[in-house]
């Protein structure tokens, strides 16, 4: 993720003119290199590979809004919430709860980039109401969902 600052919101918009020249379009592009910074907080999500955990990551792409608790997962697998919980860190570097809020997270910002409404990421990611949503993404983020759609209203 970067951090959409005012000068670099109005270079990409910028970018999107048909009428911008070549030689212009090259000297914005290198402007956009070097005002660009990474977001304050990053989203990264390891994907884990342990077959035990296939199953979870399955779940979470085919429904982002499984709502699967730890507990759940470990009847549902066989296995104790301890052994789940040390794999899970193992495979991830996260609590299972951080890790599905990341999984959220990206599939959030990815729906909200792409114009879809708030209040339909908030339903298709599981979550109880758009305030809910708005919080988790910002706990997550440190950005409110309506700065991601503030982004993606400026490359419509």
């Amino acid at each position: 993720m970067v951090q959409i600052t005012p000068l670099l919101r109005l270079l990409l918009t910028r970018l999107t003119s048909p009428e911008l020249s070549a030689s212009s379009r090259g000297l914005t592009e290198k402007m956009v290199l070097d005002v660009i910074e990474p977001a304050p907080r990053e989203i990264t999500v390891t994907i884990p590979s342990a077959p035990l955990l296939q199953p979870i990551v399955e779940a979470l792409r085919d429904d982002p809004g499984d709502r699967h608790s730890l507990g759940d997962w470990s009847r549902t697998l066989g296995v104790s919430t301890k052994t789940l919980t040390r794999v899970f860190r193992f495979e991830t570097g996260l609590p299972f709860t951080r890790w599905v809020a990341a999984v959220r997270a990206q599939d959030a910002i990815y729906l909200l980039g792409r114009g879809t409404p708030l209040e339909e990421v908030a339903m298709l990611l599981g979550y109880s109401s758009p305030s809910a949503f708005g919080a988790a993404i910002k706990r997550v983020t440190g950005s409110t969902p309506s700065t991601f759609q503030a982004v993606a209203g400026q490359h419509s």
